[in-house]
This record gives C-alpha cells, sequence and structure tokens, in this order.
C-alpha cells in the first residue's frame, strides 16, 4: 500500500476547471537520463509559471549551495529567454523566503549570499507556498523544481501536500513537481525514491532526479545537460 491513499481536495482554484494544454510533441520527443518534467518543459520553452525551490537547511552548507546556486542561475537565464515575468525563487529552511519575478543573475547571486544555509529542512511548508501560488494564480499551469540534499523534517507532511495539490488538480498538466538531489544523503536518496513510486494520487505530479545515481554524471553536469538542444 503507498503512502497517499486518500483522496482530497483543499486547495481553492482561482483558474477554471483545467482547459490547459502546455504539453508539446517536443516535450516527450527525447528522453535522456536525468530527465524530468521540469527539464522537459523548459527546454521545450512551454509557456508555464516556473518556480524554484531550494533547501537552506544547515546541511547545504559548502559545496551543495554553491551547486544549488549555479543551477538557479542557469536555470532562470534561460527561462527568461521565453517568459519575460522570469521565475519565482524560494528559499526554505524552518522559514520560507519568497522572491517573485527573478530575473537579474546579480539579484539571485546576492539573494544566496544574504540568506546562507540554517536551520531544518521544512519542505512541506515550501510546497504549500508553491501550491497556494498555483491555485491563487490565472494561468493554471506550474511546474516546480525542488532542490534538497537531505530527508525533510515531516515526510509525512511532505506528502499530505502533494496528495492535497494532486487531488485538487483536474488534468496532469496543470501542475507538476520535480525534485533534484544535491550531494550523497543515501536517506534522503531511498525517501525520494519512495516519493516517486509510491503515492497513491487522483494524479502523479512527482518525479524524481538522483545525479549520483546516474553513472559518470555529477549534480552539475545533470543541470548543464538538462535544457541542452
Amino acid at each position: 500500500m503507498g503512502i497517499c491513499a486518500s483522496l482530497s481536495t483543499p486547495y481553492d482554484r482561482k483558474y477554471p476547471k483545467s482547459t490547459v494544454r502546455t504539453s508539446s510533441e517536443a516535450v516527450y520527443s527525447r528522453f535522456r537520463d536525468g530527465d524530468c518534467a521540469f527539464f522537459k518543459q523548459a527546454r521545450a520553452k512551454i509557456q508555464r509559471d516556473y518556480i524554484l525551490v531550494v533547501d537552506r537547511s544547515g546541511s547545504m552548507r559548502g559545496s551543495n549551495w554553491v551547486e544549488a546556486e549555479e543551477a538557479v542561475r542557469y536555470f532562470a537565464r534561460h527561462i527568461c529567454e521565453f517568459d519575460p515575468d522570469g521565475i519565482t525563487l524560494i528559499f526554505f529552511d524552518n522559514e520560507i523566503v519568497n522572491f517573485q519575478n527573478v530575473k537579474d543573475p546579480d539579484f539571485i547571486a546576492r539573494a544566496f549570499q544574504e540568506h546562507p544555509p540554517r536551520g531544518s529542512t521544512n519542505l512541506a511548508s515550501a510546497l504549500h507556498t508553491c501550491f497556494l501560488e498555483h491555485f491563487g494564480g490565472k494561468r493554471g499551469a506550474t511546474t516546480v523544481l525542488a532542490i534538497t540534499d537531505g530527508v525533510p523534517d515531516s515526510r509525512e507532511d511532505v506528502a499530505q501536500r502533494i496528495k492535497d495539490a494532486a487531488n485538487s488538480i483536474t488534468s496532469d498538466e496543470e501542475l507538476s513537481l520535480s525534485i533534484i538531489q544535491v550531494g550523497g544523503d543515501q536517506r534522503a536518496r531511498e525517501w525520494l525514491r519512495i516519493l516517486d513510486d509510491e503515492l497513491e494520487c487522483a494524479f502523479d505530479i512527482v518525479d524524481v532526479v538522483v545525479p549520483a545515481e546516474l553513472i559518470g554524471m555529477t549534480f552539475e553536469q545533470v543541470i548543464q545537460k538538462s535544457l541542452a538542444d
């Protein structure tokens, strides 16, 4: 039995029931090692709201934080080429820091410098913030990428938030959540695989990328290849 069996619809959508059709053959024409919905949709330059969620818990200090910043700058630069509104950038530990319409790489650098890693891994609250933004918007098409290195404070709360969101949509094209692991925490890797494979929801909105499991590919290499033509 999976970890997400009951149905509920707690999110109040502000956009009409889905007539959203944001996929294209280009999205699924080529599958690659380490692909996920975020990579495929951004690579195909599909008009959606893009949200990047970055773990700033204490364990992200050092190379993990540097790699996360490089990834965000890379994605923001690419997405702004076809979406002038920019991205939403969310940092989370035991608190949430939310930046809207992010476009400037210098702003991203300052944000990472001024909000260094600390605290815990409250991924559930970060996802709740993302989902409120999605269901409160008008576009009705959102792609979320979460970058994290460890197991969250409450696995059950994370699963519940995802379940609530997945059971509040009427099409899997409305909302997707991709999670990519930075670092080599084995417990986090095992938990992410459970999250990817065992959620039982109305729609499967989650996919996971674990660079350490891709032979010969580092986190940086996965990011650099993710949007390449």
